[in-house]
């Protein structure tokens, strides 16, 4: 389990988070909810072991994150960044990058890292886009190919941020469809989303932030029920057969 205790961070004199306490439920999908510079992305990346100097507590199954060496983090734990360069690589070579914190001293992919590549090139259907440069494939084509990335990984924890950013919806939902498919087979996904009614949709629990510090946390119907998500969005939200509807406030 993912756990922050009293988690502050700042960048030089300017406070990002502000005190966060949250545990993270296991085999669940809980969406990190916020306006722009609300923190969620530096949440993300505490939570990866990407950035340090904070207050408070990481923990990761009750021991502390820092203590952990990277690759062995990296078994644990594994982000798909919201921004990523995109290098001069197929995307079989990118997917398996993944498989780095499990390979020996030598680096060498063994027959249990080409099935894992394998694997998670058919569950998201990019098995077809193997030998294709990065730089040559759709936007959409090219988020799966991360994901298949971070899926190869076989880590416990997935953290996406922004994985359906510039995606037509079509393609959202297929993507969030294998996020919903990794959780049926016990991971723990952590991801953030823009689109409100799509979180809603798509999530067991919910944090909520604002200006770096947590409003709420939860299961999503309860968060949902304390009109919170409203305030701080300045919206109203509509549950109707087909999912929510999401509309300012003044209408």
């Amino acid at each position: 389990m993912l756990e922050f205790r009293d988690v502050s961070f700042s960048y030089g004199q300017k406070a990002v988070l502000r005190h966060i306490s949250a545990q993270i439920a296991p085999q669940k999908i809980t969406c990190v909810l916020g306006k722009n510079a609300s923190g969620k992305s530096t949440l993300f990346q505490l939570a990866a072991g990407l950035l340090g100097g904070y207050g408070g507590e990481i923990l990761l199954d009750g021991r502390a994150l820092g203590a952990f060496k990277p690759k062995e983090r990296a078994r644990h734990i594994s982000i798909l960044p919201q921004w990523r360069a995109i290098p001069q690589l197929t995307a079989a070579q990118l997917v398996a990058h993944g498989r780095y914190p499990h390979l020996g001293p030598r680096h060498v992919l063994t027959q249990e890292d080409q099935e894992k590549i394998r694997q998670a090139m058919e569950r998201t259907d990019t098995a077809a886009l193997a030998q294709a440069y990065l730089s040559a494939l759709s936007g959409g084509q090219r988020q799966r190919v991360y994901l298949a990335m971070v899926i190869a990984q076989d880590a416990e924890i997935i953290l996406l941020d922004e994985p359906t950013t510039y995606l037509d919806i079509e393609v959202q939902h297929g993507l969030l469809a294998i996020v919903r498919e990794l959780k049926r087979q016990g991971k723990t996904v952590v991801m953030t989303l823009h689109d409100l009614a799509l979180a809603l949709e798509y999530s067991d629990a919910l944090l909520l932030l604002e200006q770096g510090r947590l409003l709420a946390s939860g299961a999503t119907q309860e968060v949902l029920a304390s009109r919170k998500i409203e305030a701080a969005f300045r919206v109203g939200i509509y549950g109707t057969e087909n999912g929510y509807v999401v509309r300012p406030a003044h209408e």
